[in-house]
């Protein structure tokens, strides 16, 4: 897996050279409020189905990404405690969640093979360290929820400020 930090607000393009292989998939996650440094991770090479692993943040509200790749052109999976972003199933198959944790401590992820059937297949499961306060600037209509305090505090940002909603 690998993480960057946007050239600029907006719309971006990211240019990938892959090796040439007939087997070779990707997909590309962005996420606000992140940055690249790794607060926890653990991987695993698998053929059990479901498969939980855990990662231990230690800040509020790091950006937990997993992601797993199969070794056939059917396999799709579901995931518990985090969000799917995509699926891909062309040659092989890949697919990527996320989860934002509110807490410090240990949180786990299940992923289950739900087409296909279980087979050899590499997972990752990492928390990347959340921004430490709200960034600025911000791009029109972005939100934001500070979960630091309870209850959760919202912000949007709206011509050029952060303006905090309940």
């Amino acid at each position: 897996m690998y993480a960057g930090i946007a050239a600029a607000s907006g719309a971006n393009t990211v240019n990938v050279a892959l090796g040439g292989g007939s087997f070779e998939r990707i997909a590309i996650a962005e996420f606000s409020h992140a940055t690249t440094t790794v607060d926890d991770q653990t991987s695993v090479y698998s053929n059990a189905s479901p498969t939980i692993q855990t990662v231990s943040p230690t800040v509020i509200n790091d950006v937990i990404v997993s992601a797993v790749a199969g070794f056939h052109d059917t396999n799709t999976w579901a995931w518990t405690n985090a969000t799917i972003i995509a699926q891909s199933n062309g040659s092989d198959a890949n697919g990527i969640a996320y989860h934002i944790d509110p807490a410090i401590g240990a949180y786990s992820v299940t992923v289950t093979t739900t087409a296909s059937g279980a087979n050899d297949s590499p997972q990752l499961l990492i928390a990347f360290k959340a921004v430490p306060s709200i960034p600025v600037p911000g791009s029109e209509k972005d939100i934001y929820f500070d979960t630091s305090v309870t209850p959760y505090q919202g912000y949007v940002y709206h011509s050029g400020i952060w303006n905090a909603f309940v």
